[in-house]
């Protein structure tokens, strides 16, 4: 079991992109220490839990970020986080960095280009985020630190050609994870960096010449999170290598016993799928209320085990793909489906929903595949 805590929602950056920029900016509301060490004396006792994603925001902005991870290697708990990176090249955080029990370190980085980064974040920050990069490593590598270093780049508009640079750059870092993520707009967004299908599909040619003129290169470390399997497997047909290693993305966190965990305590299966009210389409009336936990109250393993909301959605997973995705196309023809793509529940028999995300990006790939 992993689990994903929202720790804060407060950051310094000001992204395009982000959907919650200015409750960001002015967030005050975190946690005490008290509460901090109840969350994590609750969440300690679960036995099967491998580790501990600390996200916002960005975690580094947590006031008692250095006192967290001080109490998670106490409590034997393992843990990494996701950043921006502005500031970890002024040593301020190395306390976190050296900790026993920190197993990897997540860094988003847009682009080499300077420019293209300012842009993006409304902050001209790209050579702080590579100095803290080279800080990073070479803490790592003076004290043979175990934690794993990744990167996480969104697929957009204004960086697509800008991408292979920075793979190739990452590569030479010996970065252990390299993650193309893919972009999401939200309607809260102040610039839409949505990449079209067609350019999707010409940044993948671009990709297999890369490929093909690296024959000789590892790419184990590279995850291609904005593909569908599909679009892996005509990756893979125009770079003629079936060994090319691109990663697994395509998993709904439920499937992969993933748990999410509010800034304030409270414990959900899904960051996204959140029936938490339903209404009788017959009636109009409310049909069900799940009741949300708090690990300021319970322990962790109590939450998994009894509530009505977490064994549900288990129940869920249980099922047949027919059951789930039968309304689906493509994906009910997929032979990827519960095999290497776990679409979000959201979009199941058990939803209003009646599309799919991929559905579009999945035809085409589908189409031209053949």
């Amino acid at each position: 079991m992993y689990l994903k805590w929202n720790l804060t929602k407060k950051c310094t950056l000001d992204c395009k992109f982000c959907h919650n920029a200015l409750e960001r900016k002015n967030w005050n509301r975190d946690i005490d220490m008290q509460q901090m060490e109840q969350i994590i004396e609750n969440i300690s006792s679960t036995t099967n839990l491998d580790g501990v994603t600390l996200l916002g925001g960005d975690p580094l902005e947590f006031k008692h970020i250095l006192q967290l991870a001080d109490r998670l290697n106490a409590y034997n708990v393992p843990f990494g986080f996701i950043t921006a990176g502005e500031e970890i090249y002024t040593g301020k955080y190395d306390a976190v960095l050296l900790n026993p029990n920190l197993k990897f370190i997540g860094l988003s980085i847009d682009s080499l280009n300077s420019q293209t980064v300012a842009f993006v974040r409304n902050k001209d920050m790209l050579r702080k985020q590579l100095d803290s990069l080279d800080h990073i490593l070479n803490l790592k590598n003076k004290y043979c630190l175990p934690y794993n270093i990744f990167t996480n780049t969104i697929l957009m508009n204004v960086n697509r050609s800008e991408i292979i640079d920075l793979i190739k750059y990452f590569k030479l870092k010996k970065i252990n994870k390299i993650q193309i993520l893919e972009y999401k707009h939200s309607h809260k967004s102040t610039h839409d960096f949505t990449v079209g299908l067609e350019d999707e599909i010409s940044f993948l040619h671009d990709l297999s010449s890369y490929f093909k003129e690296n024959k000789s290169d590892d790419f184990t470390m590279l995850e291609l999170c904005f593909l569908p399997e599909p679009g892996k497997e005509y990756l893979r047909k125009i770079a003629s290598n079936n060994n090319i290693s691109i990663g697994n993305s395509s998993t709904c966190p439920i499937f992969r016993e993933t748990i999410f965990v509010s800034n304030d305590g409270f414990v959900y299966p899904c960051d996204n799928y959140k029936p938490y009210l339903k209404f009788s389409t017959n009636t109009n009336q409310p049909e069900k209320i799940y009741r949300i936990e708090n690990l300021l109250e319970k322990k962790l393993n109590e939450v998994t085990k009894s509530n009505e909301y977490f064994k549900d959605i288990n129940y869920m997973v249980k099922k047949s793909k027919t059951e789930l995705f039968s309304n689906l196309e493509p994906c009910n023809r997929c032979e990827y489906l519960l095999k290497k793509c776990f679409p979000c529940l959201q979009y199941s028999m058990n939803s209003e929903a009646q599309t799919y995300i991929y559905e579009e990006k999945c035809k085409r790939y589908m189409e031209i595949s053949k």
